[in-house]
């Protein structure tokens, strides 16, 4: 049973019993309420029943009444006219005034189907007014999202011309949106960015296409030019024509803050660049002479000590040598430190025996114990105390933290202690020295910071000593710690990763003895022809003799600048150059490289770069330049060897050289 609320607007109440009596015939469960008032149908009404059942004649009032009632409010409900005797012209004035049906009385068999068919008709109306609500909303909603976007929303035509404007444009750009409405885009753009992007606006409408992301310069009202990171889409107007939809952000104080993020970087960059060349240059410069006062320092103290009554000329030679010492070790502080900060410094991890390690840090020390009347003593551990660490880093440490409880102590004794429990190994160096104060423990380990400074310091140093050894414990893969308390000395405790000692294995055989070579096996005869080209007269020497060693090398010949290296290149035919970077001349060495690479012959030599300013870069630079080898100043002889060795046998194997 379908259910269905009813109101008859009936006078007679035979005619409500026979259309209840139909409706039930036609499977309806029926809630009916019959109204015969002008009253009692405006309640009825008010209830919002599912249909409406009216006689066209009613004493008070009739259909065409209830119906002009029913539309004032607005109300959705079927309209039917059931009447005994109504005239078609009036039947067909109600149905254009709004009834969904009429019926005569006597005919009732058409109730049912023209009720579902009301009901299904208002269905429909219903469905399609809520789509239409839905449209409007969403039309709405989607025109305020426009409107109240930040970002510039602009339609072009085919021509390229404004058709719409979204309201931020003025805020952007400071124009009314009616006054871009028919101006072609590009007379906004930047001139250096119009022919890019029209370019693309072009392609993209003709192909439907999208044109990605692209940030361009447009000129505000006021004539400045603003950022605007823009988006665009093809589409259609209503009448298929191709319109373009793009979407612009203003991006102005991001490109500003990218552009001075990007200016802050290369200053960065080039105060790093600054600072690495102060340091490859301090370290060039004052390493030599420094060697020299240390060097000839120890070489007059020695010759004093066979003079009689030179004491003080033996106090004076000392003061020079351990000034120098001092200030190498303060160079050697600052360029470890550099290094490490930069992560340039480079590591050689092996196995080390730590005890053995602090035993040598010790011995080295053990004099300026004395000195000061300072016990300085060891305790070894009970079991093998091995580490994977690099040997000179460790040693570093080792110095540092023993010369710095030294330092700090006046009387008593500093003890060295080493220990291998578990997974780890540990060093800890013991003093009965002055302490550190809990105020000052924070900064221990802070570069330059002394506990004492300024007028009441009392102990020399840099303040870089703790600073180091803490960097160089972390990048070993360690941990450093401290227990200190004023007056009573201090305990520092270094831990590293402990490495088992291997299990000893089956005894190595001994090779058999190579037989020397017969004269027949000896090597070739000499052939090679090199050139050494270095302003530095005893680089150039050292480098001259260190290639002659080699037995591939017949004939070493050197220039001096830039002038003899070409006149040499010129007139003699040579197998491998050196070629040194700075010439102090107007032409470096690489511009000499790049014209003997010009030269006949010359196309394919071997040229090695030489420099004493080895920064991090240089030399893949050199190696993107064309040169084939790269090696820095001061160079081990060893290697330099084994370079120009290398370089020979790889370039000329099996060739026929006379």
């Amino acid at each position: 049973m379908e259910e269905i609320k009813v109101v008859l607007l009936e006078d007679n109440p035979d005619d409500v019993e026979l259309l209840l009596f139909q409706l039930e015939n036609e499977a309806f469960e029926v809630r009916a309420t019959h109204v015969q008032t002008l009253e009692g149908y405006r309640q009825a009404i008010q209830a919002e029943p599912d249909i409406i059942l009216s006689d066209y004649h009613i004493p008070q009032f009739g259909a065409p009444e209830a119906l002009a009632l029913l539309q004032e409010t607005g109300l959705d409900i079927p309209f039917i006219i059931v009447s005994g005797a109504v005239g078609e012209e009036e039947a067909v004035t109600a149905i254009k005034q709004g009834a969904d049906d009429y019926l005569l009385k006597d005919r009732l068999t058409r109730l049912g189907s023209a009720i579902r068919q009301a009901l299904e008709k208002r269905s429909l109306r219903q469905a399609r007014l809520a789509a239409e609500q839905k449209i409007k909303r969403q039309e709405a909603y989607y025109r305020l999202l426009i409107e109240s976007v930040l970002d510039v929303v602009t339609v072009l035509d085919e021509t390229l011309s404004i058709v719409y404007a979204s309201p931020s444009v003025e805020r952007v750009l400071g124009y009314p949106p009616e006054a871009v409405l028919g101006q072609p885009v590009q007379s906004f753009f930047h001139p250096e960015d119009q022919r890019i992007y029209l370019r693309a606006l072009r392609q993209a409408v003709p192909a439907k296409g999208v044109v990605g992301a692209t940030t361009l310069r447009f000129r505000h009202r006021n004539g400045s030019w603003r950022m605007l990171e823009v988006i665009g889409q093809t589409i259609e107007s209503e009448e298929g024509q191709p319109r373009f939809l793009f979407n612009g952000r203003d991006v102005t104080a991001r490109e500003q803050a990218r552009v001075e993020l990007i200016q802050a970087k290369e200053r960065a960059e080039e105060m790093v660049r600054l600072k690495d060349a102060f340091l490859a240059n301090m370290s060039h410069e004052i390493r030599t002479p420094l060697t020299a006062i240390i060097g000839y320092g120890q070489m007059l103290e020695e010759e004093l000590r066979k003079r009689e009554n030179a004491t003080l000329e033996q106090e004076f030679a000392q003061n020079i040598t351990g000034g120098g010492e001092r200030l190498l070790a303060t160079l050697n502080s600052v360029l470890d430190l550099s290094m490490l900060q930069a992560g340039s410094l480079t590591l050689t991890p092996e196995q080390v025996d730590v005890e053995r390690e602090v035993q040598k840090a010790v011995n080295l020390l053990q004099s300026l114990a004395q000195q000061k009347g300072i016990r300085l003593y060891t305790q070894a551990p009970t079991r093998p105390a091995l580490a994977r660490l690099d040997r000179a880093a460790l040693g570093r440490i080792l110095h540092n933290l023993i010369g710095n409880a030294l330092k700090f102590t006046e009387a008593g004794e500093v003890s060295v202690e080493v220990a291998a429990q578990g997974a780890e190994v540990s060093v800890v160096v013991r003093d009965t020295g002055i302490g550190i104060d809990p105020v000052f423990l924070p900064k221990l380990f802070e570069s330059f910071t002394q506990e004492s400074d300024g007028l009441a310091r009392r102990f020399e140093g840099t303040g870089l000593g703790l600073a180091i050894v803490k960097q160089l414990v972390e990048v070993l893969g360690g941990q450093i710690t401290v227990e200190s308390q004023k007056g009573e000395g201090s305990v520092f405790r270094v831990v590293f990763p402990r490495e088992v000692a291997a299990a000893p294995g089956p005894p190595a055989q001994t090779p058999a003895a190579t037989p020397r070579p017969t004269a027949e096996a000896a090597a070739p005869s000499a052939w090679a022809r090199v050139l050494v080209v270095e302003d530095n007269d005893s680089m150039r020497r050292l480098a001259q003799r260190l290639v002659a060693q080699l037995p591939e090398v017949a004939t070493v010949e050197a220039a001096a600048d830039d002038e003899e290296a070409l006149a040499w290149v010129h007139q003699a035919d040579f197998h491998l150059i050196l070629m040194d970077i700075n010439l102090g001349t107007a032409r470096s060495g690489e511009d000499v490289f790049r014209e003997v690479r010009l030269l006949p012959g010359y196309a394919k030599v071997p040229v090695v770069a030489l420099t004493a300013y080895a920064l991090p870069g240089d030399e893949q630079h050199f190696l993107d330049t064309g040169f084939d080898a790269y090696m820095s100043k001061p160079f081990n002889p060893k290697e330099i060897q084994r370079l120009v060795q290398s370089m020979l046998r790889q370039k000329y194997a099996g060739a026929v050289l006379e």
